[in-house]
């Protein structure tokens, strides 16, 4: 068993693969199902199990500095090509700085914010239909964090100004 590793990227992959309990790098280090950047007040991401068992990972979507996203892209990295993986907005900004499946009902209403003001924008926006397609993998990402985890899924029409987004930008690809 390797405990110190000598780069982000073989660490990450370490912890992502579940191969041993712990390891430690310059400037990351995790901890069974969590790993961590600089210490444990930042969880670049951890590792669930889903109601039917298939695990899940999810990454830190929350900003906190140059170096710190550098580690979330070495955790995404090595966990897209294992897992299921969602990039998701959790930390102490939302009173919590680590994730558990009892947090997700409040993070969900906090993507769904996101898909609303990102929908909003796609409104307002001229010729750019970024913000829709934002939105769309967001409600995506939304849906099957719910399925996974036995939450109820969103009915599309709920999200507020979608609907209306998704013509905007369809009219604005047919320019």
């Amino acid at each position: 068993m390797k405990v110190k590793f000598s780069s982000n990227s073989d660490l990450a992959r370490a912890w992502a693969n579940q191969s041993q309990p712990e390891g430690k790098g310059n400037s990351m280090f995790f901890v069974n199902e969590n790993v961590y950047s600089y210490g444990y007040h930042y969880v670049a991401g951890t590792i669930l199990e889903a109601k039917d068992g298939q695990k899940v990972a999810i990454v830190n979507g929350t900003s906190y500095s140059v170096s710190t996203a550098k580690h979330v892209g070495e955790v995404m990295s090595a966990s897209i090509k294992l897992y299921h993986t969602f990039k998701i907005p959790f930390g102490s900004s939302f009173g919590f700085s680590s994730f558990s499946v009892d947090k997700l009902p409040f993070i969900l209403k906090v993507m769904t914010k996101e898909v609303e003001k990102l929908s909003e924008k796609q409104l307002r926006a001229r010729t750019s239909t970024h913000n829709f397609y934002m939105a769309l993998h967001k409600v995506d990402d939304i849906k099957e964090l719910s399925r996974l985890f036995d939450l109820p899924v969103p009915n599309t029409s709920s999200f507020k100004y979608f609907g209306e987004a998704s013509k905007n930008a369809f009219l604005k690809e047919k320019i």
